[in-house]
């Protein structure tokens, strides 16, 4: 990239004066600042993109009581192997179709996991 302080870009602006049109004295800059910022609204798209990706992971305000009841019940077991899903469910308020939502919701945002083992009667 060619400066404006450079003797190339200065000696022909003193040479012709100030009578030169403006596209002719700054050819050169224009060009390269053109090609320097063409990319500008792809990048625009990737952080729009990247703020929308962000924003769906924010937790809402269910998922953040779920987590924290989440942690509690953890905290009063071994949490260990984590925690019964039965137990958590009856900790919580509201319906279990919702709290299964959030709970979805919490698995999809990659903030718990979740483990499935058989339950065996005698």
């Amino acid at each position: 990239m060619e400066s404006v302080s450079s003797p190339d870009f200065i000696e022909p602006v003193v040479k012709r004066g100030t009578t030169e049109a403006a596209e002719t004295v700054l050819h050169n800059v224009v060009a390269n600042i053109t090609k320097l910022t063409e990319h500008i609204p792809e990048v625009h798209t990737l952080i729009i993109a990247d703020e929308q990706r962000v924003l769906a992971a924010k937790l809402s305000t269910e998922e953040i009581a779920m987590m924290a009841l989440l942690r509690e019940v953890a905290r009063e077991g071994d949490g260990i192997d984590g925690v019964e899903l039965g137990l958590l469910f009856q900790r919580l308020r509201g319906s279990q179709t919702a709290n299964w939502q959030s709970l979805a919701s919490l698995y999809s945002k990659q903030r718990l996991s979740v483990k499935v083992a058989p339950t065996e009667y005698e």
